[in-house]
């Protein structure tokens, strides 16, 4: 099999992406971060790669970083939902409410069946005092995956007060 440069490259960035993620589950941050930055040196059009940059980032309280990535990773692909989810979670961290309910709806609009996002979207509704739409979000993400978690103790905290 013959592979041109570009393959090659795309390939190579595929497999910095990947070991990042790798080395992030282990814990190794910083290390992630490395592979991460390698992998968008060789593909600078890697949403994958400048999302999970973005979510180590994300780990370290790194917020307008982290925004700064998943905005990029939005521009080089609007439908990517994990990015939009995630650039929700950092605006809700920098007390952009608002706006993150903006990311988790559009990620949504793009892609109903995810639980985490219509947690997070529950979550920020719930920061602006919007209760009853927040339980309609947490009772979607039960929906779709009946033993999530997040849903089921932010439902539960509902029914007690």
């Amino acid at each position: 099999m013959h592979m041109n440069a570009t393959q090659v490259a795309a390939s190579d960035a595929n497999r910095y992406t990947n070991l990042g993620i790798s080395l992030y589950d282990l814990g190794n941050v910083r290390e992630a971060k490395a592979c991460f930055k390698k992998a968008i040196e060789i593909k600078p059009t890697s949403a994958e790669a400048l999302c999970c940059l973005g979510d180590a980032l994300l780990s370290e309280e790194r917020e307008a970083e982290a925004i700064s990535c998943f905005q990029l990773a939005i521009e080089i692909d609007p439908k990517y939902t994990h990015a939009l989810n995630r650039l929700g979670v950092a605006l809700e961290l920098q007390g952009k409410t608002e706006l993150a309910v903006l990311c988790f709806r559009k990620a949504l609009n793009i892609e109903d069946k995810l639980p985490e996002v219509h947690c997070n979207l529950g979550d920020a509704l719930n920061a602006l005092g919007k209760k009853d739409e927040a339980a309609a979000c947490y009772q979607k993400a039960l929906n779709i995956a009946p033993g999530c978690t997040q849903a089921r103790n932010q439902i539960n905290t509902f029914q007690i007060n």
